[in-house]
């Protein structure tokens, strides 16, 4: 679940509330700026926040118009992913999220792998390498689901899956729209059309476990 820095604590107590049940409570995802971690003061000073409230990983954002260079970049990458990695916290790299039809990087796995980072969101036609799994974006829409899984991504960000409607879609015995079009939108991704790329419906491992990013990304 991507969530900004102030819902961390909310998110991860609601998520606590599902250990026992399949799959176990969802890993945690900071989602923050690149520019806000340029500092290695501010990269450990927010990373260790998020840690300490019970974050699982950082998304890391930014725009192609912000990091001109490669260099500068990979060197700002570099800290923030350091910085993560001191915290004990995982790192998906989210290039251009949030930006419409153009999310997503060319080579996006290359660069997590180089990183480190568990996970990045590419543009299409991509695989994952050396361990970083390539993400696509996805609308919630039939037609980009059936374009991302021709592209051969290995897994998606669900954009906007509420559709700004989070009104009691914690309680299971009435649950809101918003929780009941997530859930269809979750079946639809994992269908039996799919179920080799897409993971299916996973393991029963995940009650016991701890909320990782491996878990999530190479399950079998």
């Amino acid at each position: 679940m991507l969530c900004s820095p102030s819902l961390v604590k909310p998110l991860v107590e609601e998520q606590e509330l599902h250990r026992g049940d399949f799959p176990g409570p969802l890993p945690v995802i900071v989602d923050c700026f690149l520019k806000d971690l340029e500092s290695e003061a501010d990269a450990d000073e927010l990373t260790a926040s998020a840690k300490g409230l019970g974050a699982s990983a950082m998304g890391l954002v930014w725009r192609a118009s912000d990091w001109p260079e490669e260099a500068a970049l990979e060197e700002a990458l570099q800290r923030a992913t350091s910085a993560a990695e001191r915290a004990g916290l995982d790192t998906i790299l989210l290039p251009q999220f949030g930006a419409g039809g153009v999310e997503g990087a060319d080579e996006a796995a290359q660069l997590a792998a180089k990183m480190g980072s568990a996970a990045a969101l590419a543009k299409g036609g991509e695989t994952g390498e050396d361990g970083a799994v390539a993400l696509g974006s996805w609308d919630g829409t039939k037609e980009e689901l059936e374009r991302l899984r021709e592209a051969g991504l290995e897994g998606v960000v669900l954009k906007n899956a509420c559709r700004g409607d989070v009104s009691r879609g914690a309680r299971t015995s009435s649950p809101s729209i918003a929780a009941q079009f997530v859930t269809k939108q979750v079946k639809a991704a994992l269908s039996k059309k799919n179920i080799d790329i897409w993971g299916g419906a996973g393991s029963t491992d995940f009650a016991v476990k701890e909320p990782t990013m491996d878990d999530y990304f190479n399950r079998s």
